[in-house]
């Protein structure tokens, strides 16, 4: 694993994402498994990867902070106790500044439980199967889980915002959103925490959960909880761009070791050139 040291305040994101690395003609390559391509949604042989990436809110050029290859023939801890072991050396250097992002894989226990008991701020997609209970204009939890599709559906988005957004690897063009928000008590960490609701996007709304506190009033950092979102698939999109411009799909090790060495070289180069040369002019040059 490699993972460096860069300021954080309470404007960073800290995006939380895996990947992978597909091969779909290797045959003999060390503890190679079977993965599956998140754009294309088929599996075949390759290696996963867990990535964590730092950006300032409103900024294009995040910093990688942890790229570690994980295969399940390898490391004796399953994918996500090695993740949360990362987002623990991340919180042993860093602190718990900044905004934990992650997309809907993310929506489970044991990260809200693992970000709770740290006293860190996240702001997580749900699952369409999430269910929730709800809470009162009074604070009171009404007793019976709700879908949280119905919640959001039902939620009312008065507040608009007009962005990109990203899909099936790629930025889609500009549309205007509705963002609302309702008070949600999440059970696994027997907490209320804030459904922000965004409705523009697709047939389904975007659900995010966020234990970020503020005034339902306060319009703007409503669209701040989407924007920190919106950061996540810039970091997202940085990752394409490193595998992409170092043809980490097409490095050839036959030795597991070798591998992971060589990817710790790779991110040592895209440290190099967003802390140094900057992301943004590796794009346009």
């Amino acid at each position: 694993a490699s993972s460096y040291h860069c300021d954080f305040n309470d404007d960073t994101v800290i995006a939380i994402d895996h990947t992978d690395i597909r091969k779909p003609y290797a045959q003999k390559m060390e503890n190679i498994g079977i993965v599956r391509d998140g754009d294309k949604g088929d599996f075949g042989n390759g290696y996963q990867q867990i990535v964590i990436t730092a950006t300032q809110l409103q900024d294009a050029n995040p910093v990688p902070l942890v790229y570690r290859l994980y295969s399940k023939k390898d490391d004796e801890k399953t994918l996500t106790d090695q993740t949360l072991e990362e987002i623990g050396n991340v919180r042993e250097i860093q602190g718990v500044k900044g905004v934990r992002v992650a997309d809907r894989f993310f929506d489970s226990r044991h990260y809200y439980r693992d970000f709770t008991n740290n006293d860190e701020h996240f702001v997580i997609r749900t699952k369409v199967n999430r269910k929730l209970l709800q809470v009162d204009s009074n604070g009171k939890v009404i007793p019976g889980k709700v879908g949280v599709v119905a919640l959001a559906k039902n939620c009312k988005t008065r507040t608009r915002l007009q962005m990109k957004y990203w899909e099936n690897g790629e930025w889609k063009k500009s549309v205007v959103v509705r963002i609302g928000c309702r008070k949600v008590f999440l059970p696994c960490i027997d907490k209320a925490v804030t459904l922000v609701v965004v409705k523009g996007f697709g047939r389904i709304p975007m659900m995010l959960l966020t234990n970020i506190e503020f005034p339902f009033s306060n319009q703007e950092l409503l669209k701040r909880i989407l924007l920190i979102y919106r950061a996540r698939w810039q970091c997202e999109e940085f990752i394409r761009f490193v595998k992409g411009s170092y043809n980490v799909e097409d490095i050839r090790c036959l030795n597991y070791q070798a591998l992971k060495n060589t990817i710790s070289f790779v991110v040592l180069a895209a440290n190099f050139l967003t802390k140094h040369l900057g992301y943004n002019r590796k794009l346009i040059s």
